[in-house]
């Protein structure tokens, strides 16, 4: 400092550059001791004078110590924490997830002789998630965290809170000391979805028949037939899934099975009254069955309907089949609907935390409840019996009938008794 003496001393005696030799119990100069330490305290005009009070304060980032400037530090909490988290944008339910961040507190002090740096300050580490969900896998206060995600799917905060110790200040200056920063929260966003191959849905049943052209069921053993209602199987298409509802697995079951239901293409069709294939021979077997049978004739080798006629008898048993697939009180789409399993999510058992494991434990039972459920309407309807399907087809067949024996009496065929 601009005010600074050297000051040595001789025997009992202070020896000052700008006074006198004098003694300590009197004399002439100053009297006693310095008031500080003697290499910063000098005699000037009788009076005792420290480096300090020339220089008062000494100058920023200096502290009088014992009279003398010393160069100490002035510390500040420098910049503001700082850094990010890592965090994943999505992971699927009950997944285990490591999230990690790089956040540092970096202080800073200069000192009066002009140095300065900027040491990294001690910070604690807390994270949590909003909403408060998932279960914490790893030990709370590092940058590195691991954590199970929540059951449901949903979008959840993940966040850190960091602040500083502080570290002590060393060598701080006089009201230089705070190196306390206010702790800072840092956030980010993980989608909690569904797995792969897994999607959202609501507990279903849909049973469905479709009909398609008699072909096999023609072919079976048995009676001759004009016509016939048979379901394929397996079923053509559909689906059992497991679907996400409201933290669950519920089933989501859409069948489809093809039914052969129409006329035989073997059955000759008499379509009008006059129709080529009608012989005197035959016409009166035909109108019997067309008035008192089903309306399926066999005379000799050969089968004879009317296609359209029978067409309502093979759809009225389609309709039957049908009602007793989905019937709301008595269907059986009511009794699948009825024994669906639930699953909920639970992430401490791995068979429950992805829809494929869950469709896995109850395939064969359901496919086996579809199949059955299929057997038993198709049974009730087989069971009913030809009556209604007689009676629905009964008008058609009975106009084609009396215009068969109009022509036959055209042609003055012999009498039938059917024709009376």
């Amino acid at each position: 400092m601009s005010g600074k003496r050297t000051v040595f001393t001789v025997g009992a005696c202070w020896m000052l550059f700008s006074a006198l030799c004098v003694d300590r119990a009197g004399g002439y100069g100053c009297w006693g001791d310095p008031p500080g330490d003697p290499y910063c305290c000098w005699c000037e005009n009788g009076v005792w004078v420290c480096e300090c009070e020339v220089a008062p304060n000494c100058g920023s980032c200096w502290m009088c110590v014992d009279g003398c400037c010393v160069s100490c530090w002035c510390w500040d909490d420098g910049a503001v924490i700082k850094g990010k988290i890592y965090v994943p944008t999505t992971c699927a339910i009950c997944d285990e997830v490591r999230f990690t961040a790089d956040v540092n507190d970096y202080d800073h002090w200069a000192s009066g002789w002009g140095n300065e740096q900027f040491p990294r300050d001690s910070v604690t580490y807390t994270w949590s998630t909003s909403p408060p969900v998932g279960v914490w896998l790893s030990e709370q206060g590092f940058m590195l965290r691991d954590w199970q995600a929540p059951p449901c799917i949903q979008t959840v905060d993940i966040q850190l809170e960091v602040d500083d110790v502080p570290d002590p200040s060393y060598a701080a200056c006089y009201g230089h000391s705070d190196r306390n920063d206010n702790p800072k929260l840092f956030a980010a966003p993980i989608q909690v979805v569904l797995p792969t191959g897994c999607r959202q849905g609501q507990a279903s049943v849909e049973l469905l028949l479709r009909e398609v052209d008699a072909l096999t069921c023609c072919q079976q053993p048995g009676p001759e037939r004009c016509g016939c209602t048979l379901p394929i199987e397996p079923p053509t298409e559909g689906h059992i899934d497991a679907v996400y509802d409201d933290c669950t697995w519920v089933f989501d079951i859409f069948i489809v099975w093809d039914v052969e239901s129409g006329v035989c293409s073997d059955a000759i069709d008499i379509s009008s009254g006059s129709d080529s294939d009608l012989t005197e021979g035959n016409y009166c077997d035909i109108v019997n069955s067309m008035k008192n049978g089903t309306g399926c004739a066999c005379v000799g080798l050969g089968k004879y309907t009317s296609y359209a006629c029978a067409g309502i008898h093979e759809a009225y048993h389609m309709a039957e089949f049908r009602e007793d697939i989905d019937d709301p009180n008595t269907g059986e789409e009511k009794f699948v609907r009825d024994g669906l399993p639930t699953e909920p999510i639970n992430c401490t058992n791995p068979n429950s935390t992805t829809c494929q494991a869950v469709e896995a434990m109850y395939m064969e039972q359901l496919q086996n409840d579809v199949d059955a459920a299929m057997r038993r309407a198709y049974d009730r309807m087989r069971a009913s019996g030809e009556g209604g399907a007689v009676d629905a087809a009964r008008p058609c067949f009975e106009t084609l009938a009396g215009q068969i024996c109009s022509h036959a009496q055209s042609q003055s065929w012999a009498a039938c008794p059917a024709c009376q």
